[in-house]
């Protein structure tokens, strides 16, 4: 009992300096406005039940990650959970701290430990509606908008100058920047990849999701689009259209884990896909919010899957480090993941037992 009042006491001393948590997380359909409406992205209600299970778990990973940053902080952490962030973030474990007592180490320890607080943070606190999104011309400002597909989305060929001038937006090549038009807000995001021009044999879900997307992130909208991947949409060529058949599953828990075979990667769900997602949402520049804490993340060029993840953070060939793989949105989802399948050390991608790696010591 001494120790547990110990821990406690400077746990609190540490994270005063944290953001604070503003509020208990609160529902699904309490954070986030879901439309019915299939041509408004509207989801079914079988897709908000996937949604709200997904997304209860999503908050819980968050706070696994936060709890888990500070036992890191005072060396408490598990051996699977030192070396999970050590392999994901180049986050010093305890023991690589001590072994190598490296002022260099100690500051990405901190650097590190600090950002990846800040942001569960705020997506905590976007959790209980206690983040404000005051984009102009978004009427709704401390809701999410969460659609189920990009069905809302429109073709914006042109745009118009105050001083009366129309400009096209669409070249004659593929890989044009091209913008797409929300049917909701009206706003304009800009997309890469856009066709040339309207055409109706060309599938909204592509231009936006891609052939492989999970989902995506407005931050002028203020909303998360699930993909067709993610429901067992797979991109069909020959037909340009999707073919549905099994989706991602819905939790972390529910994948089927061989031991020394599965793959970090193999965690993807709908409830990792919502934490990456939460990442491009609440962490924003100091241009663009300012109010809203967290690291700044890549957009045009962030790396996915675990060996990226791995490379970005630690291979001075890639200008890795700690900073770098903060600003990958992947390297919080995979961390989620691997924390709340806890039963497994992860360090090098894949699901060890902690024997494991004992009997190589």
């Amino acid at each position: 009992m001494r120790y547990l009042v110990l821990l406690l006491a400077l746990s609190f001393s540490v994270r005063a300096d944290d953001p604070p948590l503003l509020g208990p997380p609160l529902g699904l359909q309490d954070v986030f406005e879901i439309s019915s409406d299939p041509n408004l992205g509207g989801c079914s209600a079988d897709q908000v039940r996937a949604l709200e299970v997904a997304y209860a778990e999503c908050i819980a990973m968050a706070t696994r990650i936060d709890d888990a940053s500070t036992t890191i902080r005072f060396g408490l952490e598990s051996p699977a959970t030192g070396s999970i962030f050590d392999s994901l973030f180049n986050i010093a474990s305890t023991q690589r701290r001590q072994q190598r007592n490296d002022p260099a180490i100690i500051a990405d320890q901190t650097l590190g430990l600090t950002g990846i607080t800040k942001m569960m943070r705020a997506i905590r606190n976007h959790a209980a509606r206690a983040v404000r999104f005051n984009t102009p011309g978004n009427p709704i400002t401390d809701k999410t908008r969460l659609h189920c597909s990009p069905s809302y989305l429109t073709f914006q060929t042109h745009i118009a100058f105050p001083d009366g001038t129309i400009a096209p937006l669409m070249s004659s090549t593929w890989n044009e920047l091209g913008m797409l038009r929300s049917l909701v807000t009206g706003t304009v995001a800009e997309l890469q990849r856009a066709p040339s021009q309207p055409d109706a044999q060309f599938p909204i879900d592509l231009a936006s999701c891609g052939k492989v997307g999970f989902a995506f992130t407005s931050l002028i909208d203020n909303s998360i689009t699930i993909c067709p991947l993610v429901w067992g949409g797979t991109f069909n060529t020959n037909q340009n259209s999707y073919n549905f058949g099994l989706g991602l599953p819905t939790r972390v828990d529910d994948v089927a884990i061989t031991d020394d075979i599965s793959f970090l990667d193999n965690l993807r769900s709908l409830s990792v896909t919502l934490l990456h997602e939460l990442c491009h949402l609440v962490a924003r520049s100091e241009i663009d919010h300012p109010t809203i804490p967290g690291p700044m993340i890549e957009t045009a060029d962030e790396a996915h899957g675990f060996s990226d993840i791995h490379s970005v953070a630690t291979d001075p060939r890639e200008e890795g480090g700690v900073d770098v793989a903060l600003a990958h949105p992947d390297s919080y989802a995979l961390l989620g993941a691997a924390l709340q399948r806890n039963e497994f050390d992860w360090r090098d991608g894949f699901a060890r037992r902690p024997q494991f790696w004992q009997r190589r010591r």
